[in-house]
């Protein structure tokens, strides 16, 4: 006899019974049926034994008779099915009743060993040494996918894993199920990785009137600036090379030659793109200091900006004999 099981039950609730398509009619009383039972005390391959013990010796034995000749009577017996932590009942829909309230009855009066929450699997530590990115950013990635309470992690292993840092030796600490070690593992590789490393090549000028050539400005810098403004050749006033992770800030303080004075500057990096070698600045702060016929002058431009790998870059130009401040971003060797 072909049966259609539909399972769809909570644990601890019987399930509806379900007829198989030919019988199932309201006329008939007698059509099989299949019931999802989950038991909450005994333990259910025990009262799989002690049902068909009562069933082998007769306690459960079903009479259904057809209309009022007794010779049509017959005996029916309900059959169990383990499956999982629960049994299925086959039986006949009006024999049911009494086949479910005898496991009712045998699943209250269990006195062995009560079934207990399924054991909590071993906990692993993760010892982790953050070697590119700062503490901060990593911790915030952990704590943004586990959360600050106990929940259902996203992997579903249950509560999430317990997160420590150790500041002064870069360590982060992560202690879990096998799987959420992993997890955390692949995650904290993901995010600690090598900064792309880029050179930042700084020139501090003044223009001429002549165009006498300072061997310390780049021959390709002079031909790319002077068509752009009203001088003929460049001094150098003052450079520095600025080495940068694309993503701190980059700050310097230098003297202008000649006792002229100092100039200062900070950028502030907002984002890289390595394909193309493009490094955006969404702050950049010059100052410039000069001492002019004894007297201090101090002036300051702010901008934003994006730097192109291999090209010079003006940033801009300060005072009335304008110094101008160029940079040149290359990649770091």
């Amino acid at each position: 006899m072909l049966l259609t099981f539909l399972l769809a039950c909570a644990p601890g609730l019987p399930a509806a019974s379900f007829a198989t398509p030919q019988q199932d009619t309201p006329e008939n009383p007698h059509r099989a049926t299949v019931t999802y039972f989950a038991p909450q005390r005994a333990d259910a391959h025990e009262l799989l034994s002690a049902a068909r013990d009562l069933c082998a010796i007769g306690m459960l034995t079903h009479i259904f008779q057809e209309g009022d000749d007794p010779a049509q009577a017959h005996e029916g017996r309900p059959d169990f099915l383990l499956y999982g932590e629960s049994l299925l009942v086959v039986d006949s829909a009006s024999g049911l009743p009494e086949t479910l309230a005898m496991l009712e009855e045998l699943d209250a009066n269990y006195v062995g060993k009560r079934r207990g929450p399924a054991p909590e699997p071993p906990k692993s530590l993760l010892q982790y040494e953050v070697k590119h990115a700062s503490l901060r950013t990593v911790t915030s990635a952990l704590f943004d996918l586990y959360g600050g309470q106990v929940q259902p992690s996203p992997a579903g292993y249950g509560a999430p894993p317990k997160i420590s840092v150790v500041e002064d030796n870069g360590l982060i600490l992560v202690r879990g199920t096998a799987e959420q070690v992993v997890e955390a593992e692949t995650i904290l590789k993901q995010v600690d990785v090598p900064r792309p490393k880029v050179l930042l090549t700084v020139y501090v000028l003044r223009g001429t009137s002549t165009a006498q050539a300072d061997d310390r400005v780049p021959a390709d810098l002079t031909s790319d600036l002077s068509p752009l403004v009203p001088y003929k050749g460049f001094e150098l006033l003052s450079s520095a090379l600025l080495p940068s992770d694309t993503r701190s800030p980059i700050r310097t303080q230098a003297s202008l030659e000649n006792d002229l004075g100092e100039w200062g500057l900070t950028m502030k990096p907002a984002a890289y793109d390595e394909r193309t070698g493009t490094l955006a600045f969404d702050g950049v702060d010059l100052e410039v200091n000069t001492i002019e016929n004894g007297a201090r002058t101090r002036r300051t431009l702010s901008t934003a900006t994006s730097l192109r790998r291999g090209e010079y870059t003006v940033l801009g130009a300060v005072g009335a004999n304008p110094v101008f401040c160029v940079v040149k971003l290359t990649a770091a060797q």
